[in-house]
């Protein structure tokens, strides 16, 4: 009974909610090209999540899973519109990070000098383009972590951001055509930061960008618009290279979008039946523990 009625089913709606939300991503991905915020592979499953409930449960969804009267009690309800909307975004985020790297709209172009005023593009494959080291803006910040992360952390952060010209010919004769950036984390404790952890980690972080090699990337990938995004731009502004034409903000990468879009698959497979398998079934027999209490 518990099977059939209630786990089976909820397991079905998650598999049909993960594949429609996937199907509808792709046609953004299609058809949008623009560097998305990050906000929205969580917004964007979580809302598609809620019109699917409200359309079955219309329809009588909730008998499938137990009685219809318990489709109106409080509990259950903050179960279907809380949690379970909750269990899909966490589960479909890395499954639209493979789909980006699979679906992701690219630009090929020989030069920089190709891209078109305001034009970004969510992948930017280029032959010829120089970056310069040496006309880096560096920006070094901490800030507290919330409690759930441990009392007394904080993240330390180094940013970098250099200027992109279209040859090495051109750079220091025109503005930059685009900006590469670099970011480096790490999260200590205030004891660790009283003991000079935050001069380690800049030094090192430092060391590593100067290090690498920045014009060797198979291709240039826009910068998550994340926490870190409007602060580059902010950067950005200030360089005396800076034109607003050609703001855009990427990241090197060496790493083949298929390779990426590979592994994110892999780590979804793997996190849904590790992660998300065990949450489904808790839900399941919470919801058959509310049937069958309702009916007694």
């Amino acid at each position: 009974m518990f099977w059939k009625k209630t786990f089976i089913p909820l397991l079905f709606f998650v598999i049909a909610a993960l594949v429609l939300i996937s199907a509808l991503y792709v046609g953004v991905l299609l058809y949008w090209n623009v560097n998305t915020p990050e906000w929205l592979q969580w917004l964007f499953p979580y809302v598609v999540v809620l019109v699917m409930l409200t359309i079955l449960g219309k329809r009588g969804f909730g008998d499938s899973l137990a009685e219809r009267r318990i489709w109106r009690s409080r509990t259950r309800n903050s179960l279907f519109w809380g949690v379970l909307p909750i269990i899909i975004t966490v589960l479909f985020v890395p499954c639209a990070k493979s789909l980006r790297y699979s679906f992701g709209q690219v630009l090929s172009i020989t030069s920089l000098n190709d891209l078109a005023p305001y034009q970004e593009s969510v992948f930017i494959e280029v032959s010829d383009w120089h970056a310069d080291r040496m006309r880096v803006i560096p920006i070094h910040t901490y800030d507290k972590l919330p409690f759930w992360f441990g009392n007394r952390r904080i993240e330390l952060t180094s940013l970098f951001i250099v200027p992109v010209f279209s040859d090495i010919q051109a750079a220091y004769k025109t503005q930059a055509r685009a900006w590469l950036a670099f970011s480096y984390t790490d999260r200590i404790s205030f004891e660790e930061l009283e003991n000079g952890g935050d001069r380690d980690f800049y030094r090192s972080s430092t060391t590593h960008f100067k290090r690498l090699n920045i014009n060797d990337f198979r291709y240039l990938e826009a910068f998550p618009r994340g926490k870190h995004y409007d602060l580059f731009k902010k950067m950005a502004q200030v360089h005396h290279f800076y034109n607003s034409d050609f703001s855009g903000v990427y990241q090197g990468q060496e790493v083949d979008r298929d390779v990426l879009s590979a592994y994110y698959a892999k780590y979804a497979l793997f996190f849904g039946l590790l992660i998300g398998l065990p949450l489904i079934l808790i839900l399941s027999l919470m919801l058959y523990w509310l049937g069958q209490s309702r009916n007694h």
